[in-house]
């Protein structure tokens, strides 16, 4: 089976991520709701971090900021050396194509569209050749276990393959920083540990950092090289 990424390029191990005094509030100024309070924080290039918290304690949000899919009301968040919080929107979706790997538990993918389309939809959307992102595509399906399912559409599949379709296609960019909310929320033991093995293997082999929400205190402790907590908006370590 083919690898899903090239060697290991060697990134600074400077700080990547890098948090001060963000905040997220929602809701008009007469019935606001404070999701993330005053966060600080710092994660080297290549870390693995888990965070875990319970429903509603601010992980998703604080997941979609860094994602860039929702900017903070207040505070700074940079990643890469590139500052979100004071992005366009036309720069944040460069981001998300050049930067940043989202895995959701939901799988999120497209229904009318086969593995191997969905697995290519991001390096369309940043301009790849055609010929270029079907190789890509391929390559790293066949690295997930999928080279039999390219031309299934999702709900063709079980969902441990829609999972590896999913991380396929959050990889085919080689992000620098992989986001992973609840991956395995949906799969059975033995598939979700196979899924691990896969996003572990490529944050391993590119020297990509790891953020992994989980509500299981066991599986952070696997997976991760620190843990962080959030309750309330607020990140404990």
């Amino acid at each position: 089976m083919m690898s899903i990424t090239p060697p290991a390029i060697g990134f600074s191990s400077t700080n990547f991520v890098e948090l001060a005094g963000l905040s997220k509030v929602y809701g008009p100024p007469t019935a606001t709701i404070q999701v993330l309070r005053g966060l600080n924080l710092t994660i080297p290039q290549g870390e693995r971090v888990a965070l875990l918290g319970k429903s509603g304690s601010g992980k998703s949000t604080l997941l979609n900021l860094l994602g860039g899919l929702d900017v903070p009301t207040s505070g700074t968040i940079r990643v890469g050396g590139r500052d979100l919080a004071t992005m366009q929107s036309n720069d944040r979706a460069d981001y998300r194509l050049s930067m940043v790997g989202m895995i959701f538990q939901a799988f999120h993918l497209v229904a009318s569209r086969t593995a191997l389309e969905n697995v290519e939809m991001p390096m369309t959307l940043a301009g790849v050749s055609k010929v270029e992102r079907r190789q890509r595509a391929a390559e790293c399906l066949d690295a997930v276990g999928m080279s039999h399912r390219l031309t299934h559409f999702p709900a063709q599949l079980s969902g441990g393959e829609r999972q590896r379709v999913a991380i396929a296609r959050a990889l085919v960019n080689r992000p620098r920083l992989l986001l992973a909310d609840e991956p395995t929320g949906n799969l059975d033991t033995a598939t979700g540990d196979e899924v691990l093995r896969l996003i572990l293997e490529y944050v391993h082999s590119r020297g990509a950092t790891l953020l992994l929400v989980t509500h299981e205190e066991e599986l952070a402790r696997q997976c991760a090289t620190r843990i962080l907590r959030m309750q309330d908006g607020i990140l404990r370590e």
